[in-house]
């Protein structure tokens, strides 16, 4: 049988590598964490910060970008394509409606912070047809703009945007309200979501919604 002398080395092996595995686990875990994204407490956040919930203007204008009034033909192509968007869902127009009976909001944004302009986009009425409900809540579009050409990266809902500071896959958070009464609605953050890993394309989508009264 083997002298207890002989099993103390072993023993002491054996736990310096356990060590030495361990540690390389936390360091390799530490480099990994330490490259990922801050976590945010939203609902904190919100309360505190982006929501003053006792207000009937939800979100200061001048988080929201620069509102812009384009040329001619640029409006008149955005109407058209805004059109041709809600048609989707079996909205029939006139037609012989005119398209100059059209009223948006359009915010300039630059939403990576790398002077990456685009558009936020929220439709009053098109065509003489009414886009929004009685408390303002209805599509809010995030376009991009290229002549009279445009095109949709992101479709969000409410009557109001505010952008954030914070950001995710580099881009900022969006939230936005929906209004229900003169205190109550409800909250959505959106977040900057990669949909395709190759060619990074995104978009945004709804991360949460939180009620309020």
């Amino acid at each position: 049988m083997p002298s207890n002398k002989l099993w103390i080395p072993a023993i002491i092996l054996l736990i310096f590598g356990a060590y030495l595995f361990g540690r390389n686990t936390i360091i390799k875990d530490s480099k990994i964490n330490s490259t990922q994204e801050k976590k945010i407490n939203y609902l904190q956040d919100i309360d505190t910060k982006y929501i003053d919930t006792k207000s009937s203007d939800f979100f200061s204008k001048d988080e929201n970008g620069k509102e812009v009034e384009l040329p001619k033909n640029q409006k008149d192509s955005l109407i058209k394509f805004l059109m041709d968007k809600v048609k989707q869902d079996n909205i029939k127009f006139d037609d012989n409606c005119d398209v100059a009976d059209s009223k948006a909001q359009i915010a300039e944004v630059d939403l990576s912070g790398m002077s990456e302009k685009s558009y936020i986009v929220m439709p009053s009425w098109l065509c003489g047809l009414t886009m929004r409900g009685a408390s303002g809540n209805g599509e809010i579009y995030i376009l991009k703009q290229s002549g009279d050409n445009w095109e949709e990266i992101s479709n969000l809902r409410g009557n109001s945007f505010a952008i954030t500071k914070h950001k995710t896959n580099g881009y900022f958070d969006i939230l936005t309200n929906w209004h229900m009464s003169a205190v109550s609605g409800t909250q959505f953050l959106f977040k900057w979501q990669i949909i395709n890993s190759e060619t990074k394309v995104g978009r945004y989508e709804e991360f949460f919604s939180k009620n309020y009264d």
